[in-house]
C-alpha cells in the first residue's frame, strides 16, 4: 500500500528525520536544525525511523549511506516505494561516481559530503520541505 507521510496542515511544523548511526553526526545535525528553527527526529538506524514515519508529521529524510542493517540506499527505496514524494537528503563520507549513479537511479533529493558544510545541508533541507510541503496530501 502506498501512504504519503503526514503533513499537519496549516502548521509550518515540518519534521526532519535524521538518521546517522554515528552519534556525533546525528547531534550535530540535529543541533544545526534546531539552531534553524527546524524541528527534528534523530534515529541511529534505518529500520526506527521507518517506524516512526507511519502516521509522523515528516517533511524530508536525512540519512548516510553506510550503516548497519538497512543502509540509506535500501532506506531511500523503502520511503519511495511506501511514501512517495517524500524528498530524502543523502548524506555520505565516501562519496564517488558509483554513489552519484545510484543517486540518479534511486531518486535523492540532494546528495551531500561529509563532513557536513551546515548552510549547505540547510539549503537542502529547505528546499526538500518547501517541496514536499506544497505536494504532500494528508490521509485519513
Amino acid at each position: 500500500m502506498m501512504r504519503t507521510a503526514e503533513i499537519v496542515a496549516g502548521s509550518g511544523e515540518r519534521l526532519v528525520v535524521v538518521v546517522d548511526d554515528d552519534s556525533r553526526v546525528r547531534e550535530s545535525i540535529g543541533i544545526l536544525l534546531s539552531s534553524a528553527s527546524l524541528p527534528s527526529r534523530t534515529f541511529e538506524n534505518a529500520s526506527s525511523a521507518f517506524e516512526f514515519l507511519a502516521g509522523a508529521a515528516v517533511g524530508c529524510v536525512v540519512t548516510d549511506i553506510a550503516m548497519a542493517g538497512m543502509n540509506g540506499w535500501e532506506f531511500q527505496k523503502l520511503i519511495a516505494t511506501s511514501y512517495p514524494g517524500l524528498p530524502v537528503i543523502v548524506v555520505s563520507g565516501s562519496l564517488d561516481q558509483g554513489n552519484l549513479d545510484s543517486k540518479a537511479l534511486c531518486g535523492s533529493f540532494a546528495l551531500i559530503d561529509k563532513p557536513i558544510v551546515g548552510e549547505e545541508l540547510l539549503i537542502a533541507v529547505r528546499a526538500a520541505l518547501g517541496q514536499h510541503f506544497n505536494s504532500a496530501t494528508r490521509l485519513p
